[in-house]
């Protein structure tokens, strides 16, 4: 078993859903570190969810919800996000389409 600490996704948010990770086959992960910029000047807010494979985003599975980002900063959260089953995602949604962009860190064992 092979424990790689890696960048796990890079996206522009966009105002419909946007994938930002897929667990790949043969693999697992762990989502340590979550960062969210607004490289715009006007507050924007974000959604973001876990949804596992083949299930669409809910309510049920959301980690954040209308989270206000203000122009030009960042937020950052540390998280112990385990992925399990090939295809999960996190996918992300802004207010203002690619006035985000969302960052994730963390580790895939294989």
């Amino acid at each position: 078993m092979t424990f790689t600490h890696k960048t796990l996704g890079q996206a522009s948010i966009g105002s419909a859903t946007t994938i930002g990770y897929t667990v790949p086959a043969a693999t697992q992960s762990i989502v340590k570190a979550i960062w969210i910029a607004n490289t715009g000047s006007v507050d924007a807010t974000v959604e973001l969810w876990n949804a596992g494979s083949n299930i669409a985003v809910a309510d049920s599975n959301k980690l954040m919800d209308g989270f206000t980002i203000p122009g030009n900063d960042f937020t950052q959260v540390f998280t112990d996000i385990g992925m399990e089953t090939v295809g999960d995602t996190i996918q992300a949604k802004g207010s203002i389409n690619l006035a985000l962009t969302l960052n994730l860190y963390g580790a895939e064992i294989v």
